[in-house]
């Protein structure tokens, strides 16, 4: 979504025909819908980066459900059974009880920072795979999730030669795959926009889950 006269949209897709069922646009100038993600009951959840809050759609329509506190930046969203957990990306990861309703920061007892998070992802029961592209270098963290903690983060990957700002990925039974060179900020001045020689090749990287790929780095 952008600024201005025009409004974020939520797109549904048939994914045999790619044709567009059904347009969910805002019904505020000042959102920007970031991510989407569809929770294990089925409802349909979506980030807005500029209010810092996570939106729901219900009966049709887009519904403002947590944040909105003005100070953040709301990106990735991955759900696990009955919570969601977005990426702020200012403030950490922020989690949401779908039924309770309550919402809030996850405390950070690892050794790392859990700003500047722009993707992320669930695995298993307890796990968020996170993209972290704000800070330098640019990494791919595993966080393990105690309750409404986080209680240490394993690096996966970083600073890696395909790396030109990762953005999103997936996970597919135990492969994380994800988006190694956005190269978003080639696209920083919308008025000037790079033409497609500019552009490197695509890059998507995988990362086995199953596999340790450092030491956890807990307080």
């Amino acid at each position: 979504g952008t600024e201005g006269e025009q409004l974020s949209s939520l797109i549904e897709v048939d994914l045999k025909s790619l044709d567009i069922i059904h347009s969910y646009p805002s019904t505020d100038q000042l959102q920007v819908f970031g991510s989407v993600a569809v929770a294990e009951a089925g409802g349909i959840f979506v980030s807005d980066s500029k209010r810092a809050s996570l939106l729901e759609l219900q009966a049709g329509k887009i519904v403002e459900v947590a944040g909105h506190n003005g100070k953040g930046s709301f990106q990735g969203i991955a759900p696990i059974g009955d919570v969601v957990y977005v990426a702020d990306y200012t403030n950490g990861i922020y989690r949401y009880d779908i039924k309770s309703g309550k919402s809030g920061y996850l405390t950070n007892i690892s050794a790392f920072s859990l700003i500047a998070i722009d993707g992320l992802s669930p695995y298993k029961d307890n796990q968020l795979i996170a993209i972290q592209n704000g800070l330098w270098p640019h990494r791919v963290l595993r966080l393990f999730i105690e309750g409404d903690t986080v209680a240490c983060v394993e690096i996966l990957a970083s600073g890696l030669p395909e790396f030109e700002e990762p953005t999103n990925g997936v996970v597919l039974g135990n492969e994380f795959i994800f988006i190694a060179n956005s190269q978003w900020p080639k696209f920083a001045d919308p008025a000037n926009s790079p033409k497609a020689d500019a552009l490197n090749p695509t890059q998507i990287l995988s990362i086995n889950l199953k596999k340790s790929a450092s030491q956890c780095h807990a307080s």
